[in-house]
């Protein structure tokens, strides 16, 4: 387990560079869609691993920014010393390592069998116009916002 002693950090990231550890459900995904898509914005950052880049929780907005196209998505970095972990499923154990481990290799936990939870309160809420985070140009790479939350 990670004892990082680094702030919780909300930075914009490419999609395609985060590594998911569970599988979706289709008509979540839908949900999401729907919601961000009338909002016109994003307001909640993806909760990912600093080191590894896996999806601690976010999994449907992650999915959602792939099949969108964003090139950009908010997430705020973390590490195993920030969040209690735990599972929503009886027939899963979970470990940091076997998450981080199954993320980087691809082999996905079934949908809501991880359950990670900041231990302290950390402001995360953010403020991304869709067109700013589809925008290449307007959404430079991987790099800490000024800009854009509240």
């Amino acid at each position: 387990m990670s004892h990082s002693t680094l702030a919780p950090e909300l930075v914009l990231l490419s999609p395609a560079h985060l590594h998911p550890t569970e599988e979706c459900v289709p008509e979540r995904i839908r949900e999401v869609a729907a919601d961000i898509l009338r909002q016109g914005c994003w307001n909640e950052p993806i909760l990912v691993e600093r080191n590894s880049a896996i999806v601690m929780d976010g999994h449907h907005r992650h999915a959602f920014a792939l099949q969108h196209g964003l090139a950009r998505i908010p997430c705020l970095l973390v590490s195993y010393a920030d969040v209690a972990l735990g599972t929503w499923r009886d027939d899963v154990t979970v470990s940091p390592g076997d998450i981080i481990a199954r993320g980087l290799a691809g082999r996905l936990y079934p949908p809501k069998s991880t359950r990670h939870t900041l231990l302290k309160p950390v402001p995360h809420r953010c403020h991304f116009p869709l067109a700013m985070l589809c925008d290449i140009a307007a959404a430079p790479r991987d790099e800490r916002p000024d800009a854009g939350t509240p």
